[in-house]
């Protein structure tokens, strides 16, 4: 076990959307392992506009899957890709650093973030990208060693945020009920049309690197989304009250999914091709802080939860391993060009904290 470092102060308010709530109860052991592997390869998408698939290959002179980050790959989130193969980690909490916060722009057209949610870091741009979900949704960018976050996109109804296989971002654009793509490269991006989501409103979101796509739903209790690689969208999978945070182990065979108000973190089994096993739904972890909102993975297979308190680090066999101070967390990703910065949206402001394990983008 782990003992919580001090320090990082809460900030006040509610925790992410999807609800909130204050359930008591204490933290159980899960079933469904997160796995160590690295991801494979896969196919490219298909008919319906979702981006092709992949294992990180990238471009001329850059470094084969399962080798180091390079600045001149186009990787996505694959652990293929971001994950050495064969190496072993040891405690992702120790050595950490203090957590570091980064507020609004004081200088500019908008100077101040309302909610927000959906870090996701592009490594091709060395950037952080994120949204604010309150209207009119935002998508800010960081690019470190810089610390002033710039406007990239307005009125783009964006919640949370994905990378696919060839850097570029997917939105889950609550407002029109649809996930689009821009390409961060762009001085002015422009979203397209990914998949529309019919009356789903998608929260977070995640892609596998054969191109399928999970999104989460939280309103009325409607459940998560699985859209193949060749764009057809699944009914919703029921899962508990208000689904909300997403992840995929790094071997991309189980999908995280937590409950915003029970705290539960529920495993399900993966096809081959990506569709959800509902019939393996177990039971992973339950969160000590109140409420549970995005969450991500790092290569060692453990899952970061992000809560009230702060992001909770659970080992691949659900066990917890301690706890991050950020103080209120909505979402988490890893970043940096070791991807061993932990980056957090904590309403109304971003916090980062340097870590012993690299992780994904999820």
């Amino acid at each position: 076990m782990v003992v919580t470092p001090t320090g990082g102060a809460a900030t006040t308010g509610g925790a992410g959307t999807g609800g909130t709530a204050s359930p008591t109860g204490g933290t159980s052991a899960g079933g469904a392992s997160g796995g160590t592997a690295t991801g494979g390869t896969s196919a490219g998408g298909g008919a319906g506009g979702v981006p092709s698939g992949g294992s990180g290959g990238g471009e001329p002179g850059g470094a084969p899957s399962g080798g180091s980050p390079s600045t001149n790959l186009k990787g996505g989130a694959s652990a293929a890709y971001v994950c050495k193969a064969g190496e072993t980690y040891g405690n992702p909490l120790e050595g950490m650093g203090q957590v570091q916060t980064i507020s609004a722009p004081t200088m500019g057209k908008v100077t101040y973030f309302a909610f927000i949610e959906g870090p996701m870091w592009v490594a091709s741009q060395q950037t952080l990208f994120f949204s604010d979900n309150v209207s009119p949704e935002r998508i800010w960018k960081v690019k470190p060693p810089s610390t002033t976050p710039e406007l990239v996109l307005e009125n783009v109804g964006a919640n949370g945020l994905a990378v696919d296989s060839n850097d570029q971002l997917l939105i889950a654009d609550q407002v029109q009920r649809r996930i689009t793509r821009i390409d961060p490269s762009s001085g002015s991006p422009t979203p397209t049309l990914v998949v529309s989501t019919g009356n789903a409103k998608p929260n977070d979101l995640v892609m596998r690197s054969n191109g399928a796509i999970y999104f989460s739903d939280p309103q009325m209790q409607v459940g998560v989304y699985y859209v193949s690689p060749a764009g057809a969208v699944s009914p919703a999978l029921m899962v508990g009250q208000s689904p909300n945070g997403i992840a995929l182990s790094p071997d991309e065979k189980t999908l995280y999914v937590g409950n915003v108000n029970s705290r539960e973190i529920t495993a399900f089994s993966l096809a081959d091709d990506g569709a959800i096993d509902a019939a393996s739904a177990k039971l992973f972890a339950t969160t000590t802080g109140n409420t549970l909102d995005g969450m991500a993975v790092d290569c060692a297979g453990n899952l970061y939860a992000s809560t009230q308190t702060g992001v909770e680090v659970i080992s691949p066999s659900g066990m917890p391993l301690g706890s991050i101070p950020t103080g209120e967390a909505s979402n988490v990703t890893f970043g940096g060009a070791d991807r061993k910065t932990l980056y957090a949206t904590s309403r109304s402001v971003l916090k980062y904290v340097t870590l012993a394990v690299p992780g994904l983008p999820d």
